[in-house]
């Protein structure tokens, strides 16, 4: 690599090692393999590979799969196309975080945030095509996760948290997140805290808008509230996700 492209390349380089240097950034585990990621594949990177490059390739993804219609068919689909991909992540040594909960059978929608390791392609590289794959029973939506240290947009009142209650006391905790300015919204869910859970939420909703700054993809994403443990969940305001 040479000229330009190879001073651009550096002065990346550079600006990836100083933020490794960050003890916050190290505490960070997800992002901090993946700014080892990009720092290595700049490493590897001819000059017109830099000038052509998608630089989100070494990115974590969040996947969303929805099922398309209201028949058991079309989630038994979706279901099994979750557990597809979950195998062929943990094949790949990457790490699978189930932000709607454990898939199960039935379930309309569920969205996973798959995390890649140290070295070898990013998420994003390898599932980026999936949007794209025409299929039937089934919407698949792949994008890149934005970098966890840097802070949601808008203001704290373009945000809307509504908690979902359940009959069940040992149930999971729900929570929908809403970006008001732009109505996109997830629902988390966990067994352990709410906290989590709107964590989860938020992370997905992050990951859209993040998108949708690059393009158009999530233009017409539908939000589908999650069952928990075969019960219907209600959130505050009554209203359907």
């Amino acid at each position: 690599m040479g000229g330009a492209a190879y001073e651009a390349a550096m002065a990346e380089y550079a600006l990836i090692e100083d933020r490794l240097r960050d003890p916050a950034v190290l505490r960070h585990h997800r992002l901090a393999r993946r700014l080892r990621r990009e720092a290595a594949a700049l490493e590897a990177m001819t000059a017109a590979e830099y000038d052509t490059r998608d630089r989100f390739d070494p990115y974590d993804v969040v996947l969303r799969v929805t099922a398309m219609g209201e028949g058991s068919d079309t989630r038994f689909a979706a279901a099994a196309l979750v557990r597809a991909y979950v195998a062929d992540a943990r094949r790949r040594g990457w790490r699978v975080e189930h932000l709607t909960g454990e898939p199960e059978d039935g379930v309309p929608q569920a969205d996973l945030a798959i995390c890649g390791g140290e070295d070898g392609p990013g998420p994003w590289s390898v599932l980026k095509g999936e949007t794209d794959v025409p299929r039937e029973a089934v919407r698949v939506l792949v994008v890149p996760e934005p970098d966890p240290l840097s802070r949601p947009p808008g203001a704290d009142g373009d945000w809307r948290v509504d908690p979902a209650c359940t009959r069940m006391p040992h149930a999971p905790t729900a929570v929908r997140v809403t970006h008001l300015p732009t109505g996109l919204g997830a629902w988390g869910v966990s067994r352990g805290s709410p906290h989590r859970a709107r964590d989860n939420a938020v992370r997905t909703v992050r990951a859209l808008l993040f998108a949708g700054g690059r393009n158009d993809r999530t233009q017409g994403t539908k939000v589908i509230r999650p069952p928990v443990s075969g019960h219907v969940i209600m959130d505050s305001s009554g209203g359907d996700a």
